[in-house]
């Protein structure tokens, strides 16, 4: 697992980072499509959680018109962010889904996130 991070800064140059421990577990895009890239994560404390959670994009919707680049509208959530992964590289995207389920020993915990790459594909 290599370090990675997820980084939105807002209107007011506010950045908010968060920082974890990534494995890739797949990545799929369709003919004009963006790319959907999920990743397992070791969240080392709820704190982590919590700040993935208020990172997340919730609803959004991508409108794609013929012969340009997609045009993403963000109804809910922060939207886009810097999203660097250990040994892979660095785009764009949105953190679109988020989930845990197995409790390890001091508090930590694995989990999941979902991005929608805006960027160039890694």
């Amino acid at each position: 697992m290599g370090l990675s991070t997820f980084t939105i800064t807002d209107e007011d140059l506010v950045s908010t980072i968060a920082e974890f421990q990534a494995t890739i577990r797949g990545s799929r895009q369709e003919v004009g499509e963006l790319q959907r890239l999920t990743i397992s994560v070791l969240l080392e404390d709820d704190t982590m959680w919590l700040t993935l959670q208020s990172m997340t994009t919730l609803k959004y919707h991508v409108h794609s018109p013929i012969g340009g680049l997609p045009i993403i509208d963000i109804v809910r959530g922060m939207g886009e962010g810097e999203l660097v992964i250990d040994g892979l590289g660095t785009t764009t995207a949105l953190l679109v889904g988020l989930e845990r389920a197995t409790y390890l020993p001091e508090q930590r915990t694995m989990g999941s996130c979902s991005f929608l790459v805006t960027g160039l594909p890694i």
